[in-house]
This record gives C-alpha cells, structure tokens and sequence, in this order.
C-alpha cells in the first residue's frame, strides 16, 4: 500500500468526507486529487473502502481506519515532543460553566505547581461532542456534566457531584420542594435548561417516576439567566447547589431529596500523560477543598 494514499484516507475518514478533509488538510491538495488517490488505494486493495454519498466507512475501511490511526493521529505530539512543547500544551473541552468559573484557577495552580507557563487550547462541548473530539484525538481532556456512561474506550473520573435544587425568589410562600412535586402537574412555569441537557433530563425523568408531570415553562441556557427570571417572578428554577458559591441575593435554594446529582467528570482516551495526571491531582483536590464528593 501506498503511504501517501493512507495518510489521504486517514484525513477522509477522520473528518467524514473528502471535502471535508480537504479543508483540514495540513497541507494543500485539490479534491480531485485526492479523490483519484483513494481510488487508487481502492483499486490496489481490491476493495471499497467507503462510501461517498452520505460518507461512511465499509466494514473494511473501519478495520482500515482502526489501524492507521494511532499512526497518523499521534504524529502531532510526536512532533510536540520531539521539539520539547508536550509537556507545556493541554488541550481541553468543557461547558462554558466550567470554562468560564472553574477552569481559570485551575489552570493557574497547574502551572504554579509545574513551574513553568503552559499552552492552553480550550473549546466548549458537551459530553457527546466532547466524546467525538477524543476519539478524533483533537483534545487531550474533557471536563463534561455526565449523562450515562462515557462511550466505550474512554477513561472516566468523576470529579463532583452537585444537589439540584429548586430556586423561588425570597418572598414565595414555597417552603419544601416536595409540597410542590407532590402535584400532578404544578401551576408555576419551570424554568429551566431545554429537556436535552443533562440535569433537566434527569430531573424530568424522576418527576414522571414520581407521577409528577412538570415540563419547561421557560428554556434558558444559563444558570445565571435561570437566576435572573426566577428573581424576576417569571416561575420555580431548576438549578444546583454548588459550596462556596451562594445562590443570588432574593432567591432561595430549596433542596431535592431523592433526585440524582449533577455529575461532572473528566474524560479522556489511554495513560494520562504527566500533565494530564497533575491536572486531574489539582482537580480533585479543588473539588476536595469544596466538599464537593465525586466517584
């Protein structure tokens, strides 16, 4: 087999297409170029690798795939070790939570223990998303809220695991959340993420064991837009409670027994690295000093 003509197959079936791959190759190549190669490579294996329209590998082109790519995916960091910037790069996937609350001290206590500035490439994702980036090797970390296992091959370490909540402004007469879930269909709007997202799914589904059936009045992004309408008396918010960080000022936390924590953990593909490893060691030591318990 020709080289070349892996690598070309490598990029395609990393990146779900020749067109796609094109775009992202770290080198120039015309697309009819690289379609004749493959072609080519068909040809001298006897067989078809994927196909075109919609893209997708044939039960050869995995077997194909799965053995070219440790190859051809780890030549970067061979290149980042072989000129001594390895050990300085982490390239993490998180919510924008995490990113934007957690992340930033973190990161300044890894590089205060290591001794030295360090790279950071940082992108937001959730855990599907996230899962998909390690598999393609495009990020070394993900700290994602946890919805089920993490997809087969992946390592798991769960960091915290938060209580949800219901939030009411101040003043609302609510005491007890389970004088309100107890309802088979509360009057007050819910407000919360979209169904989809990892804690209003589970809070939904415990609901509904619960016979209680509360759907999203109010779909919010943000914990701190649920905050927002919730102060403003536009319903009941659905949020957790993190130690440290108090619920906002006119807004009360009612505790849900019986429901699931949020649980935020890091993902991430083979032996940690030595950075890697130090950064999950601060991590849970963080999570420690919160009196935050993860798994």
């Amino acid at each position: 087999m020709n080289i070349h003509h892996l690598e070309l197959f490598y990029y395609a079936a990393k990146f779900g297409g020749i067109t796609a791959a094109v775009r992202q190759m770290p080198y120039g190549i015309q697309q009819p170029a690289m379609s004749g190669q493959l072609l080519q490579l068909e040809e001298d294996l006897g067989c078809k690798l994927f196909n075109r329209r919609p893209f997708a590998l044939t039960s050869a082109g995995e077997e194909l795939y799965e053995f070219v790519s440790p190859f051809f995916g780890g030549l970067e960091e061979v290149e980042a070790k072989i000129r001594g910037v390895a050990g300085r790069r982490l390239r993490i996937a998180a919510s924008m939570p995490v990113l934007r609350d957690f992340l930033p001290a973190l990161l300044r206590s890894l590089e205060s223990r290591l001794g030295h500035p360090l790279k950071f490439t940082l992108r937001e994702s959730n855990q599907r998303v996230a899962e998909e980036l390690i598999a393609r090797q495009e990020i070394d970390l993900a700290i994602v809220e946890l919805g089920g296992k993490a997809a087969p091959g992946l390592r798991c370490k769960e960091l915290v695991a938060l209580p949800p909540v219901l939030l009411v402004p101040q003043d609302h007469p609510l005491r007890k959340a389970k004088t309100l879930l107890d309802e088979e269909t509360p009057e007050s709007t819910l407000i919360s993420f979209a169904p989809s997202e990892t804690l209003a799914k589970e809070f939904l589904e415990t609901c509904r064991k619960r016979g209680c059936y509360w759907e999203p009045g109010i779909e919010a992004s943000s914990l701190e837009l649920i905050y927002t309408y919730v102060r403003q008396g536009f319903g009941i918010g659905l949020g957790v409670q993190i130690p440290g960080m108090p619920v906002p000022h006119g807004i009360r936390a009612l505790p849900l027994k019986g429901f699931e924590p949020l649980r935020i953990a890091a993902l991430w593909q083979g032996a940690p690295s030595v950075l890697l490893q130090a950064f999950l060691e601060i991590a849970e030591g963080h999570a420690a000093k919160l009196g935050l318990k993860g798994g």
